[in-house]
């Protein structure tokens, strides 16, 4: 597939920003070739909640927002196996943040005014005198390590794209026109353009002192599961206030309550963190305003990582000393959200080299 000693690009990471990143080049009729240290998805992608919303506190993230969103709705449509699928969404905001929190929402979510008031399983929702909902539509869920796997499988059979697993990135030497890479197994390439989606692992070697400069730090994060079996009909609610959500997993017949915890500097070492006592309190908490009969079912969850930039908006930067050196990441917990965007927007940035 890829002829010669010298590859037009190297995707370093097969998370779904690296996947997404190796499918815009291949759209492209672009070779790549996708390098991971462990498996295809089996990074933050495999512990993502799956969540795209349509909204965006700024211009900028309400346009990455559209544009994954319809990049996710075009592989639907060709690919009706592809497991995305879009969801209601409900938005609980307060009287002081409804005008703010309308805001946010991209043209085609037209959000309206919502008169709903329950889950169709999980019962009603308790809300204060100066409560708001908002729908909207163009929310999605999906189950990311399987969608990137789908994705690595899809472009396996193309003619312009090379997955290679278990194959770790130790150094990369910038030339004038193009990057040497060294691989753990004693390897070298090299290639004219280098895409850097390292996911959680941004502060490690061979990229760790450019991520550090940026001001890139791994923060934790954690969902709760609530073992109540969702249906068809149940919706997605985000509580505005408490940048939270309850999220129904179809797939594996529980919910997940997402929230925002406040630790950093973690190394994105599977089961080297756990759900402390401390964020199951605080899980407790917004259940017990939101849906308070619900907390004898909260016993269990999941917690990993992500990198996060100074900005909480995601970085597509080439880097200081190599143009020809693309960092698509730092998504602040949001890599399957804007990945489709931080994809294009990655290689439009190295096409401008």
């Amino acid at each position: 597939m890829i002829a010669g000693d010298i590859i037009d690009n190297v995707v370093v990471g097969a998370g779904v920003i690296g996947m997404m990143i190796a499918r815009e080049l291949a759209e492209r009729q672009s070779t790549a070739l996708v390098l991971d240290r462990t498996l295809v998805g089996c990074g933050a992608s495999r512990f993502s909640a799956g969540l795209h919303i349509p909204v965006g506190r700024n211009p900028r993230l309400r346009d990455m927002a559209a544009t994954s969103e319809t990049a996710y709705r075009a592989l639907t449509d060709a690919d009706g196996t592809f497991p995305t699928e879009e969801i209601d969404l409900v938005w609980v905001s307060s009287e002081a943040n409804f005008k703010k929190d309308l805001a946010t929402f991209t043209e085609d979510a037209s959000p309206t005014t919502s008169s709903r008031s329950a889950g169709a399983t999980i019962g009603p929702l308790a809300t204060r005198p100066d409560s708001r909902l908002i729908e909207a539509k163009g929310a999605r869920f999906t189950d990311v390590g399987c969608l990137v796997e789908r994705l690595s499988a899809s472009l396996r059979r193309s003619s312009f794209v090379e997955v290679w697993e278990g194959t770790q990135l130790t150094a990369f030497e910038p030339h004038e026109k193009l990057v040497a890479l060294h691989l753990a197994d004693g390897r070298t390439i090299s290639t004219r353009r280098l895409f850097l989606a390292p996911g959680p692992w941004a502060l490690e070697s061979p990229y760790a002192a450019q991520s550090r400069r940026w001001g890139i730090r791994i923060k934790k994060i954690v969902c709760m599961h609530i073992d109540v079996v969702p249906n068809e009909k149940d919706c997605v609610w985000y509580f505005s206030e408490d940048d939270a959500f309850m999220l129904p997993v179809k797939h594996r017949n529980h919910w997940l309550l997402c929230f925002t915890v406040d630790v950093w500097n973690v190394e994105p070492i599977i089961g080297s963190f756990s759900i402390t006592e401390a964020e199951r309190a605080q899980a407790n908490a917004i259940l017990a305003k939101f849906f308070p009969h619900l907390l004898p079912h909260c016993n269990s969850g999941r917690v990993f990582c992500d990198a996060y930039s100074t900005e909480r908006e995601p970085m597509i930067k080439a880097l200081d000393d190599a143009p020809n050196i693309i960092f698509a990441g730092a998504a602040n917990g949001s890599g399957y959200r804007f990945a489709p965007a931080i994809a294009c927007q990655a290689v439009c940035l190295a096409n401008e080299i």
